[in-house]
């Protein structure tokens, strides 16, 4: 009939345009109807069980922790006032018989001291860890 006439075959149709960094696609149905969607398997009513799937089991009890022993009094150190005069190498060589591991006091009293070891106070209570 119309010989120079060309029919339009249905086909997907994808538009491209990059702008800048941004890359912009568009897709679309030409010519003919569109494609029908083809609708997702339905799945088994809520109370019959597929042959395929079996009853979760119950979840593991976690076991519970056990208690931790406390520590002994040897490992929690004592216990030191301070007195007048004293400073932490001082007390040190009175705990340790060394003078030089007054550090190991103060790292472990450094709340209570403060950032100067030498701002050590009287009456302040001081915690002596145990000898290395």
């Amino acid at each position: 009939m119309f010989k120079g006439l060309r029919v339009p075959r249905s086909r997907w149709l994808v538009h491209t345009l990059i702008v800048g960094t941004v890359l912009v696609m568009a897709c679309g149905w030409v010519g003919g109807n569109p494609p029908t969607p083809t609708p997702a398997p339905t799945a088994a009513p809520a109370g019959s069980p597929s042959p395929e799937s079996k009853p979760a089991a119950p979840p593991a009890p976690s076991p519970s922790p056990s208690p931790s022993p406390s520590p002994s009094p040897e490992a929690v150190g004592e216990s030191y006032t301070v007195a007048e005069g004293d400073t932490l190498a001082t007390i040190a060589e009175k705990f340790y018989g060394d003078s030089a591991l007054w550090r190991r006091i103060y790292d472990a009293n450094r709340s209570t001291i403060g950032d100067n070891p030498d701002s050590v106070r009287i009456g302040t209570t001081l915690r002596i860890p145990p000898q290395p």
